[in-house]
């Protein structure tokens, strides 16, 4: 066995090896080339970087050499040119603020953020003092800003790799773009616009003349190299003639017209013989040009650039595409050498595997796994199916169950329903039974199943899962059980249960409905409110009413009226709710009904009871109020006289009726004050009676009132005792009720007793104590 395995290794390392010394030298030698490849493709994108950034200067440059002539004729000649330097600062910011957009981009790799920074600073330095200097000093200074200009394109030449590129057409592109056509633009306008101010004064000095020759040969060398350069690039690719040739021809022989007329100047002496327009058009087309010239020739750059870098991207590819090809050729070979050695290893290795995963799913599935034989034995099981029958182990299960059909289903013929359904349709699916656990224990389980047979057809045992389905079962019972009781509930409540669907229409209608309104289950279902328990004209208003209903989420509670089937007004309380689907949309409505008619009939009845108490509280208020009048106007007669008396028995001195007299006086008042009294029963009703508080002599007051209750105390032949000392102190209280209290006690006492004894005694004390007592037969 380990011979076998170290040939078989020894074997596998041969082929590897052998494939290795092959593909490690192969696999260098693509490397190396698709390296050189990428950094022609790098070198390449990054000389298209700085033909961008390139551009957006070029378009910078030209509003900057116009506003260098404008700003020199504003401050010299012309100050009507104020809003032509308006626009072209526009202009210029916003060609500045378009660079600085793409400097944030590139200005890392191409090393120009230092550059720029200081252009812009120094623009708008210049800016600023540009009312502050004279036309000459502004024209020099935005010389050196433009200079600066072209400085920055030829350093993004160096920086993109532009000035070092190796093909001969895109070389001489680039070196117009770069380092030709920039500087001569610029000589190019000054000498334009020097020109022009010699040729506005008529005159030239020699120093001018000398500055005038030097310029003009920075302006024809450059000319000349990007003419002779052309004529090389046309050479090496012939397209580019077609594309650039008209462009370069105009701008060399504008350049040159420009020149001779500079030439021609130069050989008339110090007197300018031709005109102002003259020099500027002639200057201004050559500008036009080189401007244009530089248009045509960066795209066209660019996209030389462009083709290159596809190029390399093809070639990259090829030697990629050739490279897998001889890979997968060389693989195929080596795997169709080694498949002979390997495929052995493989099917042992796959079965293996194949034993081990089923092991897996069958020692671990949550559902129990079963092989059974005709007869009723189990011939084999996984642990799941013993823990849903209640067994501590798989062998348990097999040596105790022996006969599926008699100890394991609790119907008899289960086990023969079984496998009536298997010779019929050879599986059985959702076979649901009850069984035996070991503890016995009833559990629900759903079995799965089929037939296996043999080659001839016949059967050899039946293999299937089982689930245990008890908690389903349970739940299916309590739902059943919750159902009933929900059931019984509607049927017994004295509440009418109602469902709507979205039409308004009867979908529910329980015993307790039938009752208020008078309409069987068979009459009321399918049947709109309208014209069942509303009336049918008000139809539409219920509908109204029904939509707005079912837009809300929550229940709504209303009293209204409805009618029953024989006709009558009966008074509902409704608590309507929406029913909402599992997606929460609205499929109808459940209303709970009471019928509230005998209570809202009682409190129509309490309403009209209290408003006949409150009529027969004022006829007696009335009663009282003209019962006390007729009483009061003869006891004032009786005060009255009873004064008059007094006073005539005082004149007459018969001091014997003077008493009697003042106990009538005495009783007089106390009656009237109980009269008024009566009058203020109203206000005693509404809790408001009023105090008049005043200070009395205790002693007084019992002295009076037993005066005035003498007469009772002796109408049933009793007599009064009083305890009472003559310096009692005072009160400070109602001395009318006061009164009134003792003379109500007294009475009751003389009233109810006969030839008996009542006391009165009074005293101090820290709470004022007062005894009645009483004797005889009362």
């Amino acid at each position: 066995m380990k011979k076998n395995i170290r040939q078989r290794l020894t074997g596998k390392a041969s082929l590897v090896g052998l494939l290795l010394i092959f593909i490690f030298p192969f696999a260098l030698v693509v490397y190396q080339l698709i390296a050189e490849i990428d950094v022609g493709i790098d070198f390449a994108q990054k000389e298209r970087l700085g033909i961008e950034y390139n551009q957006s200067l070029r378009k910078l440059l030209e509003p900057l050499v116009e506003y260098r002539r404008l700003s020199h004729d504003y401050l010299s000649v012309d100050r009507d040119l104020k809003a032509k330097l308006a626009h072209q600062q526009s202009q210029l910011a916003a060609e500045i603020y378009s660079i600085d957009t793409l400097d944030q981009q590139l200005g890392a790799t191409l090393k120009t953020t230092a550059q720029w920074t200081a252009f812009k600073k120094q623009w708008q330095a210049l800016k600023n003092q540009t009312s502050t200097l004279n036309s000459q000093e502004s024209f020099d200074a935005h010389t050196v800003l433009i200079n600066d200009g072209v400085s920055l394109i030829l350093h993004v030449g160096d920086t993109s790799n532009l000035i070092t590129d190796p093909v001969l057409d895109s070389y001489y592109l680039m070196d117009a773009v770069v380092t030709k056509l920039p500087p001569a633009i610029e000589t190019t306008a000054r000498v334009r616009d020097l020109n022009t101010d010699m040729a506005r004064d008529s005159k030239i000095t020699a120093d001018e003349k000398a500055e005038i020759t030097i310029l003009s040969s920075s302006i024809k060398s450059p000319n000349e190299a990007v003419h002779r350069g052309m004529q090389v690039a046309y050479g090496f690719n012939s397209v580019l003639r077609n594309k650039l040739k008209a462009n370069v021809d105009q701008s060399f022989t504008a350049t040159n017209e420009f020149l001779e007329l500079i030439n021609q100047q130069r050989m008339s002496g110090q007197r300018v013989a031709i005109p102002q327009g003259d020099y500027f058009l002639a200057g201004t087309k050559a500008i036009n040009a080189q401007f244009k010239l530089y248009d045509q020739v960066s795209p066209t750059l660019d996209k030389l650039l462009k083709e290159r870098i596809n190029r390399f991207t093809r070639k990259k590819y090829y030697i990629l595409s050739f490279s897998l090809l001889v890979l997968g050729t060389i693989s195929y070979v080596f795997w169709a050498f080694a498949q002979s050695l390997t495929k052995r290893q493989q099917s042992e290795k796959a079965l293996r595997q194949a034993e081990e995963k089923y092991r897996r799913i069958f020692e671990n599935a949550i559902h129990g796994i079963f092989q059974t034989t005709p007869e009723g034995h189990y011939l084999s099981a996984n642990p799941a199916l013993s823990r849903i029958y209640g067994y501590s182990s798989v062998e348990e299960l097999i040596a105790d169950l022996t006969n599926i059909e008699q100890q394991l289903y609790v119907s008899k013929n289960r086990r023969s329903e079984f496998q009536r359904l298997i010779q019929e349709h050879d599986v059985v699916s959702d076979f649901e039974s009850q069984i035996h656990g070991k503890d016995g224990t009833l559990i629900w389980i759903s079995e799965n199943a089929r037939a296996v047979r043999d080659g001839n057809g016949a059967l050899l045992y039946y293999e299937g899962t089982v689930q245990d389905i008890t908690p389903r079962k349970q739940a299916e019972e309590a739902l059943r059980r919750s159902q009933q009781r929900l059931l019984f509930h509607l049927e017994h409540t004295s509440l009418a249960v109602i469902e709507w669907n979205l039409d308004f229409e009867v979908v529910e209608w329980n015993p307790a409905a039938e009752a208020i309104f008078g309409y069987t289950k068979s009459e009321a279902i399918g049947h709109h409110a309208a014209g069942l328990i509303v009336p049918e004209s008000a139809k539409n208003h219920v509908n109204q009413v029904w939509q707005a209903l079912l837009s809300q989420r929550g229940g709504t509670r209303s009293t209204n009226d409805n009618f029953t089937k024989d006709g009558r007004i009966i008074t509902c309380d409704w608590y309507n709710t929406v029913l909402l689907d599992n997606n929460n949309n609205v499929i109808g409505v459940t209303s709970l009904v009471n019928d509230i008619t005998e209570r809202e009939q009682a409190k129509a009845e309490l309403r009209q009871a209290k408003e006949a108490a409150e009529m027969a509280n004022r006829a007696k208020s009335q009663f009282l109020a003209n019962m006390s009048h007729e009483l009061r106007t003869p006891l004032n007669a009786i005060i009255g006289y009873s004064e008059m008396l007094q006073e005539e028995a005082e004149d007459v001195e018969q001091e014997d009726f003077i008493p009697d007299l003042q106990k009538i006086h005495a009783a007089g008042q106390h009656l009237l004050g109980l009269i008024n009294d009566i009058l203020d029963l109203s206000k005693i009703e509404a809790g408001r009676m009023e105090l008049y508080l005043e200070t009395f002599d205790i002693s007084a007051m019992a002295e009076d009132v037993v005066t005035t209750i003498q007469p009772l105390v002796e109408k049933n032949q009793n007599s009064l005792h009083v305890d009472c000392a003559n310096n009692l102190g005072f009160m400070y209280a109602d001395l009318t009720k006061v009164r009134q209290s003792l003379f109500n006690l007294l009475s009751n006492a003389c009233k109810f007793t006969k030839q008996g004894t009542i006391t009165l005694t009074v005293s101090r004390g820290s709470v004022g104590e007062r005894e009645m007592g009483g004797g005889g037969d009362g």
